[in-house]
């Protein structure tokens, strides 16, 4: 039996992308693209929410797991305190400096980095970087799940002000935190679901 009348359609649900939203906001370059040349290369812009200078990396093929960004610290200056719901993994690409690392009301820890380290933020806890020179700016690359967990949970306070302490990854009390062997938190090939807080150094 033939049907009559226009049949209605159903409305779509609205696609809310608060990453992109949230970077959208930051006002640095986002470059895509398949791969990146020269990451030393890359064009950065001061970005008020780190402190320094940035750019977002949105390499195609990522399917909005993760990003990536280069961050550069002025000669003689340090980065904006920072704190995320959200996994990142740093490899510094030029310069040497520190980090402090703290969890709230705890004590702070600090290491030392140089070209070539590679090390992770402990989830949620607070940190801040330092360039160590007062001539060369550093220039660092991250890789975060930013993208997976701003459209998990669409609340940038819930990603940026959750005061929830993961004494799990990292216990202030730990002296050997950055300097034993770190613990994968996740399936060994999804890189952004572990938390090695090994500091590798180049030797």
């Amino acid at each position: 039996m033939a049907e009559t009348g226009d049949k209605k359609q159903s409305p779509r649900a609205e696609s809310i992308d608060t990453y992109r939203i949230w970077q959208e906001t930051q006002k640095i370059p986002r470059i895509t693209g398949f791969y990146i040349e020269d990451i030393s290369k890359v064009e950065v812009e001061p970005w008020e929410l780190k402190g320094g200078l940035g750019a977002f990396i949105n390499l195609d093929g990522t399917g909005g797991i993760n990003d990536a960004y280069v961050c550069v610290i002025p000669p003689g200056e340090k980065l904006r305190p920072q704190r995320h719901l959200y996994e990142e993994m740093v490899y510094i690409v030029r310069g040497s400096g520190a980090t402090t690392v703290w969890q709230e009301k705890g004590r702070k820890q600090t290491f030392e980095w140089q070209a070539g380290s590679f090390f992770a933020i402990p989830l949620n806890a607070h940190y801040q970087h330092y360039n160590g020179s007062g001539r060369d700016p550093v220039r660092y690359f991250a890789v975060t799940s930013a993208p997976l967990v701003m459209n998990l949970f669409h609340n940038l306070d819930f990603v940026f002000d959750n005061r929830f302490v993961f004494l799990d990854r990292f216990d202030p009390t730990d002296d050997d935190y950055f300097s034993r062997e770190g613990k994968v938190w996740g399936p060994r090939n999804t890189i952004l679901c572990c938390a090695a807080p090994r500091l590798f150094l180049p030797g």
